[in-house]
């Protein structure tokens, strides 16, 4: 068969369960009285629920948390002096449309960033230039998310997810971004 024109067929009132890996993650963060931080890293996870109101459209709910750990797998790391460390969790509701293989989705989200800077005192590093500190925001923002279906039940995808608006600690524009490399189960629960 040729892999450009094989269909997976959708229907009208069909509802999928996804999981998913959001495993590259590359973070533009501006934590509260603090110069923005940029940072990449590996690891997270995202669970949803997916219902097609048309043939070929679908809304999307999607709940998902990710971090930097620095290598693509979980393993035991030894820091050492200062460190930045990010995270985020976040849920999204997206309208999207798919056409044969290709999926792209908008929407808006919520999220809740984490910035924490560290201080390691091990094999005497130099001392700490600052104190340690944990900055915590809530934001609200955009969605905006494309896969591509390689099986039956796998997809492969990129998250842009900016949000502008800061609503805690203070109500404040500024602007944050997370991208994401996506990799996606779909599980269909009704036909």
């Amino acid at each position: 068969y040729d892999y450009w024109t094989k269909k997976y067929p959708t229907r009208k009132g069909q509802i999928n369960l996804t999981y998913s890996f959001p495993w590259v993650n590359g973070y533009y963060l501006h934590p509260d009285q603090e110069t923005p931080k940029i940072k990449n890293g590996f690891i997270g996870l995202s669970a949803g629920i997916e219902y097609f109101y048309k043939e070929k459209k679908y809304i999307s709910l999607t709940g998902s948390a990710v971090m930097d750990v620095m290598i693509p797998f979980p393993a035991p790391i030894d820091y050492s002096g200062e460190e930045d460390f990010f995270s985020s969790a976040y849920l999204s509701l997206t309208d999207n449309c798919k056409y044969r293989r290709f999926t792209v989705g908008y929407g808006l989200n919520f999220s809740r960033n984490i910035w924490e800077f560290v201080y390691f005192d091990r094999f005497d590093p130099p001392p700490p230039t600052r104190e340690p500190a944990t900055k915590i925001s809530n934001s609200i923002g955009f969605t905006l998310d494309g896969y591509h279906q390689i099986g039956k039940r796998f997809y492969i995808g990129l998250i842009y997810r900016p949000t502008f608006l800061k609503v805690y600690p203070n109500v404040d524009f500024k602007y944050e971004h997370l991208i994401s490399l996506d990799f996606k189960i779909k599980i269909r629960i009704k036909k």
